[in-house]
């Protein structure tokens, strides 16, 4: 059932938000818009189907510590 809610919910902001924001922008402002579009619909139909997704807390963490020379 959630699925088909995510579903939905994606299918109604391709239709009306992607195409009326969108209208006269730039081919790579719509790629970063649909890329980014996926990518969150994917995560959430990972969680929702129940696979464990790592979390980018560390890898963030290490980042921040090798750039600034934190901790």
């Amino acid at each position: 059932m959630m699925l088909a809610i995510l579903l939905a919910a994606y299918s109604g902001i391709v239709l009306f938000d992607f195409r009326r924001r969108l209208r006269g922008a730039k081919a790579g402002v719509r790629a970063l818009y649909l890329a980014l579009l996926f990518l969150s619909f994917s995560v959430l139909t990972l969680h929702e189907l129940g696979v464990e997704i790592p979390s980018p807390a560390k890898p963030i963490e290490g980042a921040v510590r090798a750039l600034f020379g934190v901790g």
